[in-house]
């Protein structure tokens, strides 16, 4: 089989993305030749097998208009779709569902199996059509994608777990918190920063957050943590890394103790399970997370907002003895070979885009 790859980024180090590079790899190694599409193309480096065709976002002038952008965009799409005709069987379009409304006439009309990936709570009227149009939609897990369908193929999470692995050094600190990921509303920060502000007495703590502002949104977002960072006195506590490469990011897991997560978007963030997959728990009100945690449900979950609740897990966690802790460690970083690697992950998908 030839797979066509649609994805917003094919950039090694990008903070957010950087991971759909080490899927491509992975997906190589199952089919005979993947050709992929991407909004931006930054570095990469790929296996022969692999070509990479570029929308032309990083070229583009910050002058010209969105719309003429777009017209741009949507021009070249189309036409490395019909001009790599006869270079693929099967699409796989990761996240989003305009590239399947796009390509979709087009497709069709050459007999070509579509699948969408697609993970998060939200279910958008556009993902509804795509449906339509699409022979499978994997997901993470079942409340990444809540249409009700029979399309819907549960197949977890990619990660890669030679690079996300455990610290070689054991340490006996359990007092070093980290959060990872976009600063946005949807992350719910306060919660978290009202949770260290109850326990900072209580232990040894540091907070890390990681992770960068983009849109206007998002930067005022970013400066009302920093005065709520101020207000609550976590001056010495708490320590903002902005943004973080991919590739860089295991030293800073390495570097903590817990990862924290208060997500609100209802679908599992990657970003905790490579934290698991350093053999580190995960706190977190995130739904989706119930499908995973398992017997570690009680100690890990807490409810959405619940800065109390989030503080007690943490206390809880802190107090283990040592065992229990090592244990626990462990389970974490299980679950995420068993359930989540990335080379089980795309056997599962392309297994099921080569069946009839």
């Amino acid at each position: 089989m030839k797979l066509l790859f649609i994805t917003q980024k094919m950039d090694m180090h990008d903070d957010v993305l950087g991971f759909v590079h080490r899927w491509v790899e992975e997906f190589s190694k199952k089919v005979e030749r993947v050709e992929v599409i991407c909004l931006y193309e930054g570095e990469h480096q790929l296996p022969e097998n692999v070509q990479v065709h570029s929308l032309g976002k990083e070229r583009a002038v910050n002058f010209e208009l969105r719309i003429t952008k777009r017209i741009k965009y949507t021009w070249r799409f189309l036409r490395h779709i019909v001009r790599k005709r006869n270079s693929y069987d099967a699409v796989f379009v990761h996240m989003n569902q305009m590239y399947v409304l796009l390509g979709a006439p087009f497709w069709m009309l050459m007999g070509k199996k579509v699948f969408l990936w697609y993970a998060h709570g939200h279910t958008p009227f556009t993902l509804r059509i795509a449906a339509l149009f699409s022979r499978s939609i994997f997901t993470s897990t079942a409340s990444g994608c809540r249409l009700r369908s029979g399309k819907i193929r549960v197949v977890g999470q990619g990660i890669d777990t030679d690079y996300f692995r455990p610290r070689e050094v054991t340490s006996a600190s359990r007092s070093r918190l980290i959060m990872v990921g976009r600063l946005s509303p949807v992350k719910d920060h306060p919660t978290l920063l009202k949770a260290a502000s109850r326990i900072k007495n209580a232990m040894p703590l540091s907070l890390s957050i990681v992770g960068a502002a983009g849109v206007p949104e998002q930067v005022a977002y970013e400066r009302s943590l920093k005065t709520m960072i101020t207000s609550l006195g976590l001056e010495g506590v708490v320590t903002m890394h902005g943004k973080v490469e991919y590739r860089n990011m295991l030293p800073y897991l390495h570097a903590s103790d817990m990862f924290i997560n208060t997500s609100l978007t209802g679908s599992l963030d990657k970003a905790g399970l490579e934290a698991m997959a350093a053999a580190m728990p995960v706190v977190t009100c995130n739904e989706a997370y119930k499908a995973v945690l398992g017997k570690y449900l009680p100690l890990l979950f807490f409810e959405k907002g619940d800065y109390e609740g989030l503080s007690r897990a943490i206390l809880t966690l802190y107090a283990l003895p040592p065992s229990e802790w090592s244990a626990l460690r462990q389970d974490m970083r299980e679950i995420v070979v068993r359930c989540h690697g990335v080379e089980r992950f795309a056997e599962k998908i392309t297994s099921i885009m080569m069946q009839p």
